[in-house]
Formats: structure tokens, C-alpha cells, sequence
């Protein structure tokens, strides 16, 4: 009689274990199956790929086909989905969101209320954070970070230590490296390329294939445009344009509505 009732009650626990748990990860496909993560409790669907060694917090999610690697730490009410990759030691935190074709990696955080998605991928040991995101086939690396309510796309690529912030724009084909920073409401397009200790800000616009470096600052409703330099100590402000191969370097100072064009030079 015993052996009958251990042999009921074994059925019973084989026919739980074969219950499908199922989770809503309010992505509009409704309840579909998935699990509670082995280090740190959080839901991963089943269709995710999530290594034993990944920290999943309770609040956390993972789900669609993304895949999850490393040592990486998931927590908040973060989220992985889509095709997004993160692996080695890359963070995603707080409400931050990874999604799409995106890859997260290395030793790089993604927090707050960032999202980083489409092709874009976030490495080194960049941050992307705030209100930031990155998207479409941008690169943000090495030391970079990302914050505020900044917008990264296009192909650009921000890499060393570069800073963009406030409600700033980079895309198309740009590259912000050195210590350069781009912040308030700027934006860099096209090809141009911000690099050194060089600050773009304001209402500024950079682009064509202009390049500002060096210790300059272009802010105020400036437009910097064509294939001309910014470079050394120069200030460019106001409403002041600077286009065609003109180079404005040293302790130049340009400002109000003055024009610099042509291969016209301006320097202290």
C-alpha cells in the first residue's frame, strides 16, 4: 500500500513539473512561457538564452530572443528584448531598456531611463543614462558617456571621453572623441568630427565635414558648416557663420552676425 502511494505522489510531482509556467511581459503578446532566473529571481521567457551566471533582480525581465551572457548584472525594472545582446561584465540598470538588434558589453552601463536600440551598441567602458539613447547604428565606447536627454544616431560614434548631454544631437556620419563636449540643445550632423577639449553648445550647429578641436567653443546660434576648422582658443558665437574651407584658430574671437567663408582665415 505504501509503495502504491509513493508511486501516485512521484506521478503527482512528475505532472507538476511538466506545468508550463507562463509570464506577461506586457510586450503585447500576452502570457507566454518563461521562468524565474536561477541567480536573482527575475522572469526570462523561454525563448530568451540567459547564462546561469547573469544576475537577473526580481523586477527585471528579459524575454523575446534576446540573449544574455557573462557576468553581466540586470536589475531595477530594467529590461532586455527583441534581439539585444549583453554580455561580459555590461550593466543594465534601474528602468533602462535594451532592445532590438542593440549589444551592450564589455564593462559599459546602461541606467536609468535610457534606452539603447536598433543596431547601436554600447562597449568599453561607456555609460548611457538618464533620459539618453542611443539608436539606429551609432557607437558609443572607451569612457563615453551619454546622458541627460540626449539623442545618439545615424552612424555616429562617440569614443574616449567624450561627454553629450542636455538635450544635444549627433548623428549621421559624426565622431566626438578626446575630451570633447556637445550639450544643451547642439547638434552635430553629417560628417563633422568634435574632438580634443573642444565645447559645442547652446543653439550651435556643426556640420558637413567642419571640424572643431583644440580648446575652442562654438555656442549661441552659431552654424559651423562646409569643410572649414574651428581650432586653438577661438570662440565662435552669437549668430555668427563659418563655412566653406575657412579656418578660425588662435585667440580669435568671432561673434554677432559676422560671416567667415571662403578660405578665408581668422586668427588673434
Amino acid at each position: 500500500m505504501a509503495r502504491k502511494k509513493t508511486i501516485v505522489k512521484e506521478k503527482q510531482i512528475e505532472e507538476e513539473q511538466k506545468e508550463v509556467m507562463t509570464f506577461d511581459f506586457e510586450d503585447g503578446s500576452g502570457p507566454v512561457p518563461a521562468h524565474r532566473h536561477v541567480f536573482g529571481g527575475g522572469w526570462v521567457a523561454d525563448t530568451a538564452k540567459v547564462e546561469d551566471t547573469v544576475y537577473v533582480n526580481k523586477t527585471a525581465r528579459i524575454f523575446g530572443n534576446a540573449k544574455v551572457s557573462g557576468k553581466v548584472h540586470v536589475h531595477g525594472r530594467a529590461r532586455i528584448f527583441g534581439n539585444a545582446e549583453v554580455y561580459g561584465d555590461a550593466q543594465v540598470l534601474e528602468n533602462a531598456s535594451v532592445f532590438g538588434n542593440a549589444k551592450v558589453y564589455d564593462y559599459s552601463s546602461v541606467y536609468g531611463h535610457a534606452q539603447v536600440f536598433d543596431d547601436a551598441q554600447v562597449y568599453g567602458r561607456a555609460m548611457v543614462f538618464n533620459d539618453a539613447k542611443v539608436y539606429e547604428r551609432a557607437r558609443v565606447y572607451d569612457y563615453a558617456h551619454v546622458k541627460d536627454s540626449a539623442r545618439i544616431y545615424g552612424d555616429a560614434q562617440l569614443h574616449d571621453d567624450c561627454v553629450v548631454y542636455g538635450h544635444a544631437e549627433i548623428h549621421g556620419q559624426v565622431t566626438v572623441f578626446g575630451h570633447a563636449q556637445v550639450f544643451e540643445n547642439a547638434q552635430v550632423f553629417e560628417s563633422a568630427k568634435v574632438s580634443g577639449n573642444a565645447w559645442v553648445y547652446g543653439y550651435a550647429t556643426v556640420f558637413g565635414e567642419a571640424k572643431v578641436y583644440g580648446h575652442c567653443r562654438v555656442f549661441g546660434e552659431t552654424k559651423v558648416s562646409g569643410g572649414c576648422k574651428i581650432y586653438g582658443d577661438a570662440f565662435v558665437y552669437e549668430e555668427s557663420v563659418v563655412n566653406g574651407d575657412s579656418k578660425v584658430s588662435g585667440n580669435a574671437r568671432v561673434y554677432g552676425n559676422f560671416l567667415v567663408t571662403g578660405s578665408s582665415v581668422v586668427t588673434d
